[in-house]
């Protein structure tokens, strides 16, 4: 199965976060990821794909395959 990279500042944050919050860094990452894709899925589904682009901060033009983008 693809494992996508997360970049490290993130990793860091999150665990910073999960700490605080005293809750398992996997159980915040499906929820949030959850809560992504179900707000990317409605806009798509509006035809609102830019403003997934937006939401992500990635420019919908250019082809988006790696993981530093």
């Amino acid at each position: 199965m693809y494992s996508p990279r997360i970049k490290e500042e993130l990793i860091a944050r999150i665990y910073l976060l999960c700490r605080e919050l005293k809750i398992p860094m996997t159980a915040f990452v499906n929820g949030a990821t959850e809560q992504a894709l179900v707000l990317a899925e409605e806009c798509v589904t509006r035809g609102q794909k830019e403003q997934v682009f937006g939401m992500i901060g990635v420019d919908g033009s250019k082809n988006v395959s790696t993981a530093e983008n």
